[in-house]
């Protein structure tokens, strides 16, 4: 039989690292605006402190979403056991549909014009008038197809795996004797097994993406991250395996990310072709992006399993706080540039570290007056 937590008891480091990640939005993509993150690259000659914010951003983005979406699958666990199937879509439905209805028709837009503005976009559809983006806003999402879910995706993205792999969820809980899930935990007893997760993500990367169907295999490698979260709460063991490999994926993600930083400032990445090179490549990528999740939920195990007034703040806090960020961020980023030009040619680092803090401090405090103290703010933004 497949072994449950004891009276589902509550992993306060699943809740801390989802509140790391999301909080850690907020330099990120502050980073990412900061330095016009994808127009430069290492290989280009930087001054120190926009070297290191590119630095941060590159590694950061590799696997920090790919983390989130294996909590989302321990969530999803606990929220099954919890609750009858029906229950538990009606339950996805309030907390994932609701807002990202609500975002389609109010975030995205303004936070597109804003993003846009900021990098002074050519994008077809975008005008210099904010009211004039708005009017043609609705024809770029239908017909041009150069509409972008900015940071919505993730919930489109975490309701739809909620959806299809509900069906997997429900045989797993009710038919699975522990013939399949439990002969793999027994495996990864032993070290250094919980790499082999990797090999997965690694075909999905080399068969899908080879064949040009990126958006596909992008798809496909999130979901496989989001039933791993589903079936590591299925058996404990899976979770006490990636603590006791804290130390070897550390130095393999250290050697591997090391070895990517040396390829993309003195080497090439390979194109996506059916070549040892690249399939080398691949295999290392994903391997160094398995490593840094097998850490950060290891490290999370050992130091971050207790609660305090913090993690209960910031646990309720942290869904809306990802709803708003990208938006915040990309219009105090527009206005303040816009109010003192001269933040323009200041050092990225103050730049940084300004709109950083100013981004979180006006996120906390919408959430804090306006969506938190009212039934209708709670409710658009999925809060329970």
């Amino acid at each position: 039989m497949i072994q449950t937590p004891i009276n589902y008891k509550r992993y306060y480091d699943i809740d801390w690292i989802r509140v790391l990640i999301i909080l850690d939005l907020f330099p990120f993509h502050t980073a990412c605006l900061v330095i016009r993150w994808g127009q430069i690259s290492f290989a280009s000659n930087l001054p120190l402190d926009t070297s290191i914010l590119w630095v941060y951003v590159t590694f950061v983005d590799k696997w920090h979403m790919c983390l989130l979406f294996l909590v989302a699958g321990i969530s999803a666990f606990f929220s099954l056991e919890r609750r009858p199937a029906k229950e538990y879509v009606k339950e996805r439905i309030r907390r994932l549909l609701v807002p990202l209805i609500f975002g389609v028709i109010f975030i995205i837009p303004i936070t597109s014009y804003y993003w846009q503005h900021a990098f002074k976009s050519s994008a077809v559809g975008f005008h210099n008038d904010f009211v004039v983006f708005l009017a043609n806003y609705p024809r770029v999402f239908i017909h041009n197809g150069t509409h972008r879910w900015t940071h919505l995706w993730f919930i489109a993205y975490l309701f739809t795996y909620s959806v299809i792999s509900l069906p997997l969820f429900i045989y797993i809980r009710k038919h699975d004797r522990g013939s399949l899930i439990t002969r793999v935990a027994t495996l990864c007893e032993k070290k250094g097994v919980i790499l082999l997760f990797s090999i997965p993500l690694f075909f999905i990367q080399s068969v899908i993406h080879i064949k040009q169907l990126a958006w596909i295999s992008f798809a496909f490698y999130r979901l496989i991250l989001f039933i791993y979260g589903y079936i590591f709460c299925s058996d404990k063991r899976f979770l006490r395996a990636i603590e006791k490999n804290i130390a070897i994926s550390l130095l393999l993600g250290f050697i591997l990310t090391l070895y990517m930083f040396i390829l993309l400032r003195y080497g090439e990445i390979p194109l996506p072709y059916y070549k040892f090179k690249y399939l080398t490549y691949e295999f290392l990528s994903d391997l160094n992006i398995w490593c840094w999740i097998l850490v950060i939920m290891g490290l999370g195990a050992r130091f971050l399993n207790f609660k305090n007034r913090a993690l209960e703040y910031l646990n309720r806090a942290s869904y809306p706080l990802y709803l708003l960020h990208f938006t915040v961020i990309s219009i105090a980023g527009y206005y303040l540039t816009d109010s003192y030009p001269n933040l323009r040619y200041a050092p990225k680092a103050i730049e940084f570290f300004i709109l950083s803090i100013m981004s979180f401090i006006l996120s906390i405090a919408i959430y804090d007056l306006f969506i938190k103290r009212t039934k209708v703010g709670r409710f658009i933004f999925g809060m329970k």
